[in-house]
């Protein structure tokens, strides 16, 4: 089982880049799946962010990814994203590779977002000095009309 997990604050394409990659491993032939974020499911049906109900659907995916060995999944989002929106601090340590994106996009008035900018940089911030004392992880920046070139699979 290999899990993959976004890092980054609003609008720095976490979604779009591991759909994406769903898409590239799925046209390769591998087992793999998308695990959309929880905290824009429960923000969409409650209207605020249960930080507790978000950790607990993260760790539900957690271990549906760990109960099935033979996939690939990635998601959006991760356990560890609820320290940076006041819930509990999770680490990283349940997923092979954590993928930092630090470019933010700009985002319209109808994207759903419940963050200012300045409280998007103020996130952002505390993400990247998160990332940088990761050992598994590895950080992506300026996506905009990126196409990977070549995926290795070890």
């Amino acid at each position: 089982m290999s899990l993959i997990g976004a890092l980054g604050a609003p609008g720095t394409g976490k979604t779009t880049a591991m759909l994406q990659t769903a898409y590239y491993f799925k046209m390769m032939g591998v087992a793999c799946e998308f695990m959309p974020e929880p905290a824009r499911y429960v923000i969409d049906t409650l209207g605020y962010a249960d930080q507790a109900l978000i950790a607990r659907l993260e760790q539900e995916n957690i271990d549906r990814a760990k109960a099935h060995p033979d996939r690939i999944f990635l998601t959006d989002s991760g356990i560890y994203h609820g320290q940076f929106y006041g819930g509990p601090v999770h680490g990283a340590q349940d997923y092979d590779l954590v993928v930092y994106f630090d470019e933010r996009y700009s985002t319209g008035p109808d994207s759903g977002r419940i963050h200012t900018p300045e409280q998007s940089d103020v996130i952002s911030e505390r993400m990247a000095e998160f990332a940088r004392n990761l050992p598994n992880c590895v950080t992506i920046s300026e996506l905009r009309g990126q196409k990977p070139q070549k995926l290795v699979l070890r």
